[in-house]
């Protein structure tokens, strides 16, 4: 069985968002990978940008998804049943990951192309072009 991915948004090969060709969202961060429902993407970026301005909240919850702190000191973010273990400017790291991956999508729609390794790559999905629409 062969598998098909693209990638989304990239930090490095380690901390990066990919398509799958079922359609779902794929979150790689160091050593773990997390499916990401597409449709969820939202949820997810709101629930870090609350974070982000009220940062020292007990704990935050929005659908599948949940920050809280850490007995380790850092803070634990919550997809589904998985977590994974941040600093707070991982926590914004991955938001600013997350944003890139949502413009490349929103690109993606409004030139009315696909995501996926069988799709050719518009000018429109250059990095420069995302910031611009």
């Amino acid at each position: 069985m062969s598998v098909s991915i693209a990638t989304v948004a990239s930090l490095t090969e380690h901390r990066r968002v990919t398509s799958c060709a079922d359609g779902s969202l794929c979150l790689i961060w160091e050593n773990a990978t997390i499916r990401l429902p597409r449709y969820d993407l939202g949820h997810l970026l709101t629930l870090i940008d609350t974070w982000e301005e009220a940062e020292e909240l007990p704990g935050l919850r929005r659908g599948y998804y949940r920050v809280e702190h850490s007995p380790a000191g850092g803070l634990q973010l919550w997809l589904g049943g998985a977590g994974i273990s941040l600093s707070r400017d991982d926590l914004r790291v991955l938001g600013g990951l997350l944003r890139n991956a949502e413009a490349y999508l929103e690109c993606s729609v409004s030139c009315r192309c696909g995501v996926g390794p069988e799709y050719r790559r518009l000018l429109c999905h250059t990095p420069e072009r995302v910031a611009a629409n």
